[in-house]
């Protein structure tokens, strides 16, 4: 859905009141959860870093990858959600999976939420 709806703006004060329409933020946008909301994951961001360092030059193993990241005592789910939020596209090579991180237009394309 390229044009998401607008948001529907509701006050609760003695009753329910009608506020208006957003069209800068959409329902979806208000439903979606905030990476930045509450307090930050000090392991995300460390994730995140050691993930943008190790593929700054460009691609890897992605096994290597996942290995190295472990190692700085990172979960595994918090490696899945890094390399989530960092943008890293994996693919396949002559039988051997390898990661590198995508290009601005890759990484807006494939974050953009579909429903």
């Amino acid at each position: 859905m390229k044009n998401k709806p607008p948001a529907k703006l509701y006050r609760i004060s003695n009753g329910l009141m009608w506020c208006g329409i957003d069209d800068d933020i959409s329902a979806f946008d208000l439903l979606t959860p905030d990476k930045k909301r509450g307090r930050p994951s000090e392991q995300s961001d460390r994730a995140e870093d050691i993930i943008r360092e190790l593929l700054a030059n460009g691609e890897m193993k992605s096994d290597d990858l996942k290995k190295a990241v472990l190692e700085y005592d990172i979960s595994t789910a918090t490696y899945k959600r890094a390399r989530k939020a960092v943008g890293v596209k994996s693919h396949k090579r002559e039988g051997t999976w390898y990661s590198c991180l995508l290009d601005s237009q890759e990484y807006q394309y494939y974050n953009v939420q579909r429903y």
